[in-house]
């Protein structure tokens, strides 16, 4: 082989192996960012019980508390939902996407709200949050400096002059608003414990219209050897994807589409199953010339497997749809599944419960027995 074509070869495997792994990359963050958003509200009311074991555990004990104890429930759902969903909105923003986000069980635990994590370089950001909505200023006395103080935006002034940190969230109004949605929710008694089709069908037909589409051009592949050699970090590599597709789909140089199913492991409430979904690789004319005859003579296989090459993309479209299709099919059946292990548990624990109380019931009536008989030989 001579100097010219070794060089065209080892381009070709670059370009290949560029995406095979960000593919990969790009499905991880689906799957993480997907599964957190159809257990978005049954995890907060779950989250709130792990807080409060005795006054939440299930829909008739929290409609309970939201008709008997409104005040102090009104107070847990302000500063607890504050919580959530500012977390939820920090995860939804590009710069966190490779982020993790902890928030503690223990609804007393002093001044650490929320820790949010890199998964790459394993650096810890802490968090408290402030849902102020009064007259008063946030109490600060038991924050650490270190940590970032969320609060809403009348608040902001006050917690930066204690010299901390600041991150603006919502307004008074938003904060009260939220709340009053969800003691509502529970005063109807509409929250739901449990994964059901309801629940989980809202979001169901979001997932289906997502879909990875990464733009593929000559300057992602310099970001990638330089990823590759270490230069750049896997953070730094993806959010320059983000960008390249971003220009890539817009400057009209495209002649080819590439569809890539690819399979990665989803957990959700304790079940787990494979999907496989279709990401769709967007190629620029520049790189075309070299992934077309590589398809032709079958070279891709040795990365890409299952992929299928097009230049005519109404064929492109037809296939994409059919394997759309199959990837909500394989979710309806993940979700269906995890609702039907949910009820079998739920049933078990149940029954668990009835045993319990009636072993309870035959020891008092057994000692009772013993007591009996021990009075009797008296």
């Amino acid at each position: 082989m001579n100097k010219l074509a070794s060089q065209d070869k080892n381009m070709e495997n670059d370009i290949f192996e560029m995406i095979d792994k960000t593919s990969k990359l790009y499905m991880d963050i689906f799957i993480g960012n997907q599964t957190n958003l159809l257990t978005n509200e049954v995890e907060f009311w779950k989250w709130l019980g792990r807080n409060y074991p005795k006054n939440f555990f299930s829909t008739e004990a929290i409609q309970n508390q939201a008709i008997n104890n409104a005040e102090w429930f009104k107070l847990q759902l302000q500063g607890k939902g504050y919580e959530w969903d500012s977390v939820n909105a920090m995860r939804k923003e590009i710069k966190n996407l490779f982020s993790t986000f902890n928030l503690g069980d223990n609804p007393t635990q002093k001044g650490i709200d929320i820790t949010q994590r890199n998964i790459f370089t394993g650096k810890e950001q802490t968090f408290q949050n402030k849902a102020y909505t009064g007259k008063t200023n946030p109490n600060l006395s038991t924050t650490p400096k270190e940590a970032t103080i969320i609060t809403n935006s009348e608040k902001v002034e006050y917690a930066t002059s204690q010299g901390y940190r600041t991150q603006e969230f919502m307004t008074s109004e938003e904060i009260l608003q939220a709340r009053d949605n969800r003691y509502n929710q529970a005063l109807e008694g509409k929250v739901t414990l449990n994964y059901n089709f309801q629940t989980v069908m809202k979001e169901m037909g979001k997932a289906g219209a997502m879909a990875f589409v990464i733009g593929m051009g000559v300057e992602l592949l310099r970001s990638y050897k330089a990823w590759k050699n270490g230069a750049i970090t896997t953070e730094e590599y993806l959010k320059e994807s983000l960008t390249s597709g971003a220009v890539t789909g817009t400057n009209g140089a495209l002649t080819s589409v590439i569809l890539r199913p690819i399979s990665a492991g989803i957990t959700a409430a304790g079940y787990s199953s494979l999907l496989t979904f279709p990401i769709v690789i967007v190629v620029s004319a520049g790189l075309d010339k070299i992934i077309s005859p590589a398809f032709g003579r079958g070279d891709y296989k040795k990365y890409l497997n299952e992929a299928k090459y097009y230049n005519n993309f109404n064929y492109f479209y037809n296939d994409y749809i059919e394997k759309l299709t199959l990837f909500k099919n394989e979710y309806t059946l993940f979700f269906s599944q995890m609702i039907s292990q949910e009820k079998t548990y739920n049933e078990l624990e149940k029954k668990n419960y009835e045993l319990n109380n009636e072993m309870k019931s035959k020891k008092s009536e057994l000692k009772n027995t013993i007591s009996l008989l021990v009075g009797g030989d008296e």
